[in-house]
């Protein structure tokens, strides 16, 4: 459990964020409100999501275990951010090289990823769906304008089998070192902003508890 500190002092200034490009707000920034207590949930046993949780010092919140509904599937780990929402689909382990290849023809190109000389094209696919059911809890919201990023990210991979990461059909492939990072800039979203989508999405998803049991927030 963490205890939500109440908003206070409102919104926040582009001065005071130190960042010069469009800050999003929402209802919520001005509302001062008492402290809450929210539940994360269960972070897993992998180091992703401990590593998600030590970052919370940058400012981001982290959900774990969340279904969205529909299509009643599992978000490893939701990621509200300065720059928008991020839904990580967490692997735990890379087992071969990591590639992008294009098997489409001179006229169409059908990008798939590769592993260990495999098509795992089928990682990605999951990846993309945890994000659409993500993105559609923001629908018809005050939350409409607020980016939604896919991830699939990898707990541990071998030197040399992947040099960087990189993104292929709009979903980011990454490893757990260079996970966090690109979440922190450019500022969007205010503090008291990224704690009203915390809360948002705890109200709108259904979250996993001990024993696999599942509440709504």
């Amino acid at each position: 459990m963490l205890r939500l500190a109440p908003p206070g002092m409102g919104k926040r200034s582009l001065h005071e964020l130190g960042h010069s490009g469009l800050l999003l707000t929402s209802a919520h920034d001005a509302e001062p409100e008492a402290a809450e207590v929210l539940d994360r949930g269960d972070m897993g046993e992998g180091r992703i999501g401990q590593m998600l949780e030590a970052a919370r010092i940058h400012g981001i919140e982290v959900l774990h275990g969340l279904t969205v509904s529909p299509p009643q599937v599992v978000v490893d780990h939701l990621v509200i951010a300065a720059n928008g929402v991020w839904v990580v689909h967490a692997v735990p382990a890379l087992d071969g090289k990591l590639e992008r290849r294009d098997l489409g023809d001179w006229f169409t190109s059908d990008q798939r990823l590769f592993i260990a000389d495999a098509d795992r094209s089928d990682l990605l696919a999951a990846s993309q769906e945890r994000t659409n059911g993500v993105a559609s809890l923001l629908q018809a919201s005050e939350f409409t304008a607020v980016v939604v990023r896919g991830v699939l990210c990898f707990e541990m991979v071998q030197p040399g089998w992947v040099t960087a990461p990189f993104v292929l059909d709009g979903t980011t492939i990454t490893w757990r070192r260079h996970l966090v990072e690109p979440m922190l800039t450019p500022v969007v979203l205010g503090t008291e902003t990224r704690q009203a989508l915390t809360r948002h999405f705890t109200t709108n998803a259904r979250q996993l508890v001990g024993g696999g049991e599942e509440i709504v927030g």
